[in-house]
């Protein structure tokens, strides 16, 4: 993706490397049962309320994340 000269790469990679904390990950199974996993990783871009549902599932407290 780097060589192909794309104007932006984002990576989230606290879903599955421990940001909620033990025994609050987030699956695979979880994201497409809530429809957040319809495609392949590099095709999906998350609307702001779709990553704070994620969020959500994680059991963060949302109202103390900035998200911008």
């Amino acid at each position: 993706m780097y060589n192909s000269k794309m104007e932006n790469i984002v990576m989230l990679e606290m879903v599955y490397n421990g940001f909620f904390g033990k025994g609050k990950n987030i699956t695979h199974n979880a994201l497409n049962n809530a429809n957040l996993f319809p495609v392949h990783p590099y095709k999906i871009e998350y609307t702001k309320e779709q990553f704070i549902q994620i969020l959500k599932m994680g059991g963060a407290d949302v109202q103390n994340i900035i998200i911008n």
